[in-house]
């Protein structure tokens, strides 16, 4: 009997957790090739920087492949002498933040071995190269590749992961090619080639800034440098968790029904957020504990909110959400910190209304805040960190671009990623779903909130993998 031909496009952590689960879940072998561009599987943007300073956000022990294996890369890493690499993964708090590359390297070998062998006999197979069309045929889909590579499959999961930032204006037209622009604050390589004295302007304040701000630092920068947004929030720090809490595992508390108390409407569910925040404070505790008891649940939140509530979060508490729920390693804070004390790093408050290209550098305006009157600035470097791209339907990816052509798949009312339903099945654009065409991790935040986050992907993983396996033939 032929094999169940599944093509998993993307292999970075979402796409490799995808495979992984598939392969010890099946109950009988799956033909599973995963498209991806790079050499290696398991880095994808997230995490293929090769900066010893661009860390994990977050403790090695909420990093897992798959539900069964969640202390597996905390052992891999301690056992395999990750602290004697890396002395100061290790923090002051007692958590460890390994760098970026040792989560690639983890579930590169991870899925080497996978590949030689699984619960399921199933093979996995690397294209290394990039999905451009996506066609419905007869016997299922064709994809034609970036190199000239056709492959016949049965299903389909997008598991592209974050998509790079867009060019916010004024960069978004004949200036996003001048050479003072950096458009991708992930080209480590052209960013290493900052004069030390240069001015530079980063557009944005979050994680990314201030992975950049440690990059520039390691290399001795003495230039000023600027990091401007128009609502001036800044990632926060992580918390101990509290004296004498048992070991906690993450995906367990994903899964958990969520708590009684946090119900309600939009309003009240903040307003019941600030306050039991409040009184952790009050009583020598931490504003994370009540914070995360709320993100570890929004995935069951989110759907039950009407679309006018959606709205209103998105237009009025997505930054200040945002710069709570995605926090800085104590190691990268630290650099940030060094770098404002030193007078290298100022943050300011304010929106770009014009930029202006010379030979090698740029002029910009900022308007900011309670100044009405725009000031101009030159830069040598701009360096955009405005976060991930989140409508597919203005993205560069082809896969995109071609299922949404087809009418494959829709955008999600609220603009952020494709619509699905509550198993990830894609949702067509005449409104019927498809069974054959799945999308996971962050592509899907416009359905479930916050699907963003290893533990969070792994876990919705988990919650789709039976309807994806009770759909094969």
């Amino acid at each position: 009997m032929a094999l169940n031909r599944i093509a998993i496009i993307g292999g970075g952590l979402t796409g490799c957790s995808l495979a992984a689960q598939l392969c010890d879940q099946a109950e009988k072998p799956l033909d599973i090739t995963i498209i991806e561009p790079r050499s290696e599987l398991g880095a994808g943007v997230a995490y293929s920087a090769d900066d010893p300073d661009h860390r994990l956000n977050a403790p090695l022990f909420v990093h897992f492949l798959t539900p069964e294996k969640v202390e597996e890369f905390q052992n891999w890493f301690t056992e395999g002498g990750g602290l004697s690499r890396d002395p100061n993964a290790l923090a002051a708090d007692g958590n460890i933040y390994a760098r970026r590359r040792e989560l690639a390297h983890y579930v590169s070998e991870t899925m080497a071995k996978y590949a030689e062998n699984n619960p399921s006999k199933s093979t996995i197979n690397h294209c290394q190269s990039t999905a451009l069309e996506i066609n419905p045929v007869e016997t299922g889909f064709k994809i034609i590749t970036s190199n000239e590579q056709e492959l016949i499959v049965d299903k389909i999961v997008l598991a592209t992961g974050n998509q790079a930032p867009s060019s916010p204006p004024p960069f978004d037209g004949e200036l996003k090619n001048h050479s003072a622009y950096f458009k991708s604050p992930w080209d480590l390589d052209r960013i290493r080639s900052i004069h030390r004295q240069a001015a530079v302007l980063i557009i944005g304040t979050g994680l990314t800034m201030s992975d950049i701000v440690a990059t520039l630092m390691r290399q001795g920068h003495e230039g000023k440098i600027t990091a401007v947004s128009r609502r001036g929030m800044l990632p926060q720090e992580h918390a101990k968790p509290p004296e004498n809490a048992p070991p906690r595992n993450p995906f367990n508390g994903i899964m958990a029904d969520k708590p009684a108390h946090i119900t309600g409407s939009l309003l009240q569910i903040f307003v019941d957020l600030r306050q039991r925040m409040q009184n952790n404070l009050r009583h020598g505790g931490a504003w994370q504990w009540a914070f995360d008891e709320l993100r570890d649940c929004v995935w069951q939140i989110w759907p039950e909110l009407s679309f006018v509530e959606k709205q209103r979060f998105l237009r009025h508490l997505r930054t200040w959400y945002d710069s709570h729920r995605f926090r800085l390693p104590p190691q990268t804070a630290r650099i940030r910190d060094e770098a404002l004390d030193k007078g290298i790093l100022n943050f300011e408050t304010a929106h770009i209304t014009d930029a202006i290209g010379a030979e090698n550098y740029l002029t910009v305006a900022l308007t900011k805040e309670n100044f009405p009157t725009p000031q101009k600035y030159k830069f040598k470097a701009v360096i955009n960190c405005t976060g991930p791209r989140q409508n597919p339907a203005i993205t560069p990816n082809a896969a995109y671009r071609s299922v949404l052509n087809n009418k494959l798949a829709d955008v999600h009312a609220t603009g952020l990623g494709f619509d699905v339903d509550d198993n990830c099945r894609a949702i067509q654009e005449d409104g019927s779903i498809s069974e054959n065409i799945f999308i996971v991790g962050p592509p899907t935040v416009g359905v479930f909130g916050d699907p963003i986050g290893i533990p969070f992907i792994v876990a919705q993983i988990h919650r789709m993998l039976p309807t994806f396996l009770a759909s094969l033939d």
